[in-house]
């Protein structure tokens, strides 16, 4: 896709996500969810990121499904301007992490596989630097704190209370996410879908959700947000 397509693609749909919470909160979790001083004009929410790096190019695609995107006054894509639908930011770290990742993964595919860190042996993998970044996760809220130290039933709780909603009973189901995967198949697109955690629910969530929509290929990396902790000695 090209990139300019895909940051308009990502922009209509960031747009669709509120950016703050209601007043007074509905949710018993949203004490976690980062304030909204009118002194520092911060967004609550943030759905997509999309890495600037290979802006004006055609490229495959490489989608990164973490817990959220960041955590107290951090600023982002949104907090720069008004609309409530800026996508576009500077993630050459992540972006480096995720090629340690691919390389450290094409030079042991099976051992991936047998410790259930891959869907395939044979995943065909972009070069560095020839790949679309694009940044998501379970949850749009941006926290006061870290995800992982949150406690787990807050964390549950956020999972459950997307500012895009979810069914009253049932399997829990994330809008913006489905909403970013049929905009893709539609186009008929490339995409490695890549879940990243660590000491968190995100492996289970990721692999059930994968297994729902059908995605492949896929994989498993620590989380971006940290320097990469090697395969054999960490991961997963």
């Amino acid at each position: 896709m090209k990139y300019l397509d895909l940051r308009t693609l990502l922009e209509r749909l960031e747009g669709k996500v509120p950016g703050n919470l209601p007043n007074p909160p509905g949710f018993p979790s949203a004490d976690c969810v980062r304030d909204f001083p009118k002194s520092l004009p911060r967004s609550q929410a943030q759905a997509y990121a999309l890495d600037t790096t290979t802006n004006g190019q055609d490229l495959p695609i490489v989608v990164t499904i973490g817990a959220n995107y960041t955590q107290g006054d951090a600023r982002m894509p949104r907090d720069r301007g008004s609309s409530g639908n800026e996508v576009e930011a500077s993630l050459s770290r992540e972006r480096k992490r995720v090629d340690d990742g691919l390389e450290e993964y094409a030079g042991n595919k099976s051992r991936w596989c047998q410790e259930c860190a891959a869907s395939s042996p044979k995943i065909r993998l972009p070069r560095p630097g020839t790949y679309h970044l694009v940044m998501t996760n379970f949850s749009v809220w941006i926290t006061k704190v870290s995800w992982q130290n949150i406690d787990e039933h807050k964390r549950a709780d956020l999972l459950q209370n997307n500012p895009l909603g979810t069914p009253g009973s049932g399997l829990v189901r994330w809008a913006h996410l489905d909403d970013l995967i049929g905009e893709l198949r539609s186009n008929d697109e490339s995409v490695l879908w890549i879940g990243h955690s660590i000491h968190a629910e995100i492996f289970a969530l990721f692999r059930q959700y994968v297994a729902l929509m059908g995605l492949q290929p896929w994989l498993l990396l620590p989380n971006l947000g940290f320097k990469y902790l090697h395969y054999g000695k960490h991961f997963p």
